[in-house]
């Protein structure tokens, strides 16, 4: 990305920024600041911040001209992804965030795999606080979004299957730029290509750690809790998604949550994993 002065070259001042991507030495312009960001009702870029994965496509956290299209002081923040060289929206400010109950409301953190798995820190508003904070990862795919871990959620410590050590999540940190986990290229990022996540959480009880999320084996639509298993676990999350009404529930993207949805669990379970 670069800055753009103005005047000159067709640039105004309107124009400021812009971004490029370098494919086999030849550079191709990927948005200008005022371009029609994909997703939304007239909005349009102000800045996107990206990072380039190894299948040559690029993803990142980016942000709306205020009072452009649809676009308010609140919903201006997204991701967004390129499949094929063309943008599109992954997820945005105000719209149901997986897993908790409320909207995203802020984004950071993007770490994009060759896989097209996109994941990312993020700010939810629930009814646990109007800054939850958590990450999620967008599974390619099944163009879907996922909880991986939120503030208020309860996790066994204990790697012993036989012993439970529960406690309830107060803090999540996931920053592309945060602490190094051993990826194969040594960058310091939270995951790697082979589908795991390095997550640093605090609990209430004041203690705190370092754990690995791993979603490599995640399949199906219908995995719920994306351990790559499908379970009654699954099960019971849905009918619970679905009884309550809840976005979570709504798989066949028709934007309400109905039969149809039954129908896209019920054909996810019996396909299973390719």
């Amino acid at each position: 990305s670069a800055c753009l002065g103005e005047g000159g070259g067709g640039i105004d001042d309107t124009i400021s920024s812009a971004g490029w991507v370098v494919r086999d030495g030849v550079p191709s312009l990927l948005f200008l600041m005022g371009d029609p960001a994909p997703g939304t009702d007239g909005g349009a870029f102000e800045s996107l911040g990206v990072r380039l994965n190894g299948a040559g496509e690029v993803a990142g956290a980016g942000r709306l001209q205020r009072d452009v299209g649809d676009t308010t002081n609140t919903n201006r923040f997204g991701i967004w992804a390129s499949r094929d060289g063309e943008l599109g929206l992954i997820a945005r400010a105000e719209e149901n965030a997986p897993g908790v109950d409320g909207d995203f409301s802020s984004f950071d953190g993007v770490v994009f795999a060759s896989s097209g798995n996109i994941a990312f820190g993020a700010r939810a508003d629930t009814p646990v606080s109007s800054q939850t904070r958590g990450v999620w990862v967008y599974l390619a795919s099944v163009d879907r979004i996922a909880k991986v871990v939120a503030v208020g959620d309860v996790v066994d410590v204990d790697p012993d299957p036989l012993v439970n050590d529960l406690r309830t999540v107060s803090g999540v940190e996931f920053t592309a730029d945060g602490f190094a986990s051993g990826l194969e290229d040594g960058l310091g990022v939270p995951a790697n290509e082979a589908g795991q996540l390095a997550v640093a959480l605090s609990f209430g009880d004041g203690s705190e750690g370092i754990f690995v999320a791993d979603y490599s084996a995640v399949c199906w639509l219908a995995d719920f809790d994306i351990n790559g298993v499908l379970d009654l676990n699954d099960l019971q999350r849905f009918v619970s998604g679905f009884l309550a009404g809840s976005r979570d529930a709504e798989l066949d993207k028709t934007g309400v949550v109905d039969l149809g949805d039954v129908a896209a669990f019920v054909g996810a379970c019996q396909a299973g994993c390719p």
